[in-house]
C-alpha cells in the first residue's frame, strides 16, 4: 500500500523521484535554506491564484502532488470543484450548488481560479502524463448518492486511476466517500482525514481495518510513535493542512514529510529540514 514502488518523471522527464516503499523520496529541487526537501500536497491544486487547474498539476509536480476536487453536477458530470456552491468561484455571478447546474451551465459562468472548470477526469489524465500521485477529493457524497449518480462517480473516477502508470498513487478520500470507493473497488487507494478527537489507536485500527493507504493526521496526533505504528501498517503519513514553516517542522521532527499546504514549491524547497 502506499507510495508503491516505481518511479516518477515530472516536468517532461526533468525531474526523477524515486519510489521506495511507503515513502515518497525528497524532490529533488534546490532549497534556499541548506534544508533537507520534503514532499509538499497541494490543497485544491492551489497554484500561482489558481484551483484544480492543468497548471497546477503541472507546476506543482516537480515538488510534490496535488489534491483534485470531485463534485458532481446536476447532468452526473464530475467537476473539479471544491465548494458546495459556486459563489466564491464565480464572483458570485451564481450562488447556486454545483448539483443545480449543467456542466455546460456551470462552464457559462465566469471563474476566477483559472481558464475554466476542469472536468477531474482531464485532471486526473494530466497528473497520469507526469506520473505523479494525486488525492482526489469526492466532495458532497451525500448529494451525489442521493441524485443517484454514486456508483457512476465511483466507477468513472476508478477507472481514470486505471489509466495512470502507477493507479495506486491515485488516492481517494472525502466524508464517508473512501469507504464508498474502497467498497465498490476492493484494490483502489484511499485516504482518510483523521479527527483530533480520535485517539491513536483509534485511528491505527482504523488504518488496518479500512486498508487506508494514506492517513492524514492533524497537529495532535503528530507523534513519533504514532507515525512509526501507522507506517508499520503500510500507510503513507501525511499532515492536515499546514501554512507555516514552523508547523512543518514540527511536522517533520515527528517523522511526517509529506506535508499538504498552498504551495508545495514553498514546502518543499523552504519550510523541510
Amino acid at each position: 500500500m502506499g507510495f508503491k514502488r516505481g518511479t516518477l518523471r515530472c516536468a517532461a522527464g526533468l525531474l526523477t523521484l524515486a519510489l521506495p516503499a511507503v515513502t515518497l523520496a525528497a524532490p529533488q529541487a534546490q532549497a534556499t535554506d541548506g534544508s533537507n526537501h520534503c514532499t509538499g500536497i497541494a490543497h485544491r491544486g492551489l497554484y500561482q491564484g489558481t484551483e484544480n487547474q492543468a497548471a497546477g498539476v503541472d507546476g506543482n509536480a516537480p515538488y510534490g502532488f496535488v489534491e483534485i476536487d470531485a463534485n458532481v453536477t446536476k447532468d452526473g458530470q464530475i467537476a473539479a470543484i471544491h465548494d458546495a456552491t459556486l459563489g466564491r468561484l464565480t464572483g458570485g455571478a451564481s450562488n447556486a450548488f454545483v448539483n443545480q447546474l449543467t456542466y455546460e451551465e456551470i462552464l457559462a459562468l465566469p471563474y476566477l481560479y483559472g481558464d475554466r472548470v476542469y472536468l477531474t477526469t482531464e485532471l486526473i489524465s494530466r497528473a497520469a502524463a507526469l506520473d505523479v500521485p494525486i488525492m482526489v477529493t469526492i466532495n458532497k457524497w451525500g448529494r451525489i448518492a442521493n441524485a443517484g449518480y454514486g456508483n457512476q462517480t465511483l466507477d468513472t473516477l476508478y477507472a481514470a486511476a486505471q489509466a495512470h502508470p502507477h493507479p495506486e498513487l491515485v488516492y481517494f478520500g472525502g466524508t464517508i466517500a473512501q469507504d464508498e470507493m474502497r467498497l465498490r473497488h476492493p484494490d483502489a487507494s484511499t485516504f482518510w482525514r483523521y479527527p483530533k478527537a480520535w485517539t491513536a489507536t483509534r485511528i491505527q485500527t482504523n488504518v488496518a481495518a479500512e486498508g487506508v493507504d494514506l492517513a492524514a493526521l492533524p497537529r495532535y496526533h503528530w507523534k513519533p510513535a504514532t507515525v512509526t505504528a501507522i507506517r508499520a501498517l503500510g500507510a503513507v503519513v501525511a499532515t492536515v493542512q499546514v501554512n507555516s514553516a514552523d508547523v512543518a517542522r514540527v511536522a517533520q521532527t515527528a517523522g511526517i514529510d509529506v506535508i499538504q499546504g498552498d504551495d508545495p514549491f514553498v514546502i518543499a524547497t523552504q519550510w523541510c529540514r
